[in-house]
């Protein structure tokens, strides 16, 4: 887990646009902080305020992608898969690339 006060350094010490930014937050991950989450949202309860996200902010351009700004946690359901894959991926017999 990335720290405030990490991203504090960064940003004081020559990080000063995104992709540097990124590019650090990468450097300094553990493996572990890649597994994949998935949020379960019901559609019905956010219908009316979900935002198409602009073009020129999508993580693909092919991708559909929505912004909830005020989500609640009662709203969705978090699936962690680190829980699912411990059995399967040992962790700390991982390097980098793997």
């Amino acid at each position: 887990i990335v720290t405030a006060r990490e991203i504090g350094m960064m940003t004081t010490h020559g990080v000063n646009n995104k992709n540097d930014l990124i590019g650090q937050l990468i450097n300094i991950s553990r493996y572990e902080d890649y597994y994949p989450v998935l949020f379960v949202i019901d559609a019905r309860r956010v219908m009316g305020r979900c935002k198409e996200v602009d073009e020129s902010k999508k993580a693909a351009d092919s991708s559909e992608e929505y912004l909830i700004e005020d989500l609640k946690p009662d709203e969705y359901v978090l699936i962690d898969f680190e829980k699912i894959l411990d059995d399967i991926i040992q962790v700390q017999d991982k390097k980098a690339g793997e």
